[in-house]
Formats: C-alpha cells, sequence, structure tokens
C-alpha cells in the first residue's frame, strides 16, 4: 500500500514523466502499473468541532455619556462577535479582548506562572 496525504481523494495519473499519485497539490511518484487499490488514502482535512453557543452580557462606560453603560452581548460559538459598532467595522473589539482574556491563566511577577 502507497500512503497519499491530501485533502481530496486520490487519482493515478501516466505522464511521460512518470506514474504518479496525485491529491490536490500532492503528486507522489508511483511505480508504473499502479492502480487506486494501491494507494492508501489518508485524509488531512482539518477537522471542525462544534462548540456550545456563549454568551456574555458586557457592559462598558458610555464615551459620548459620562457616567451611563452600554451593553453589548458577545458571542462565541467557535468564533467570537460582539454587536458592538467597533466590531462591526473591525471585526475585533474590547469586549471580545475582555472576555477571552478572563480564560488565560494569570500570570505572577516576572512571568512565573501563578497556579
Amino acid at each position: 500500500m502507497i500512503k497519499v496525504k491530501g485533502y481530496i481523494n486520490p487519482t493515478v495519473i501516466n505522464t511521460v514523466d512518470g506514474t504518479f499519485a496525485v491529491s490536490g497539490s500532492n503528486w507522489i511518484n508511483v511505480p508504473e502499473g499502479t492502480t487506486l487499490k494501491d494507494l492508501n488514502w489518508i485524509d488531512i482535512t482539518p477537522k471542525i468541532k462544534k462548540t456550545k453557543l456563549h454568551k456574555w452580557e458586557v457592559k462598558s462606560p458610555s464615551k459620548s455619556r459620562p457616567g451611563k453603560f452600554n451593553t453589548y452581548l458577545v458571542k462565541f460559538d467557535g468564533t467570537y462577535s460582539c454587536t458592538c459598532l467597533g466590531y462591526t467595522y473591525r471585526r475585533k473589539c474590547r469586549h471580545i479582548t475582555k472576555i477571552s482574556e478572563s480564560f488565560r491563566p494569570s500570570r505572577g511577577r516576572a512571568g512565573a506562572g501563578v497556579v
């Protein structure tokens, strides 16, 4: 068996330069007379894991109305999104940063990990 890694089912191609097993952009030189039955395809397509939808309400002080707060909804279902205008225009915002950094382990002085 000849192992062929790729995203697409492999095929065997005969050219003037030889016989090749091809899967996407992966070309492997194989002996003449090789058939599909001689190939062992290893699918390297990334596996996508479905995640549960998480939601957080983030209260943020209003810049235009001192003393008032705006409430934004941050969602995570594999990727983050936010209802604020910053996310709408730039695809990143301080509300997402605040939520995502809350999951990182805290660090002590001089980078020493705190358990």
